[in-house]
């Protein structure tokens, strides 16, 4: 029986360490912890002011996109496909997880045919996005979070009972799990 292998995408730099939030730190941790026990790891992320190509780091295969910024990060997620594509022709994965973080990463899920797709989930705004990011920027991550179902069916993984209660009555869509951050 073969390795099993994972590719996380994260909207963030993971490689240096320079993770601002707590879903930065739980994707990296995520990738440790399944790097400890024999996975093999890829992360699919922004490239930071530190990195310059493709790389490895102890155990963790790093791939970067273009350096974050705002248009950059939507631009990614949309136009990122031929990075994708690349990284699937070299590679083998049972696993492709995308950390939304409300823009998810298209290619991912729509040219990921046979490997399991999986989302993670750290909240669900839905009409409450508004309130704290504004009407239009709200309205985005909204209509976002309402069509996470249809891309390409993935495992939803969610950070609490809560976001997935609230996931699963705004869209019907039940194939979820509960990873609790603490892992």
């Amino acid at each position: 029986v073969g390795m099993s292998s994972i590719l996380i995408r994260s909207h963030e730099s993971l490689s240096h360490l320079e993770q601002a939030g707590g879903a930065d730190r739980l994707m990296m941790n995520l990738a440790e912890a399944l790097r400890n026990v024999g996975w093999e790891v890829t992360i699919l992320c922004p490239a930071s002011r530190l990195d310059n190509e493709d790389s490895k780091h102890g155990l963790i295969t790093f791939n970067y996109l273009e350096p974050k910024n705002p248009v950059s990060k939507l631009v990614n997620s949309v136009r990122g496909v031929r990075k994708y594509q690349e990284i699937l022709k070299n590679n083998s994965y049972d696993i492709v997880l995308d950390d939304v973080s409300h823009i998810p990463f298209y290619p991912l899920h729509f040219c990921s045919k046979d490997i399991t797709n999986a989302i993670f989930l750290h909240t669900a705004f839905f009409n409450s996005a508004i309130n704290y990011n504004g009407i239009i920027r709200g309205s985005i991550v909204s209509l976002i979070d309402h069509t996470i179902p249809y891309l390409n069916s993935p495992e939803i993984i969610c950070a609490s009972e809560g976001t997935e209660k609230r996931f699963q009555a705004r869209t019907g869509y039940n194939n979820t799990h509960i990873l609790n951050p603490s892992i």
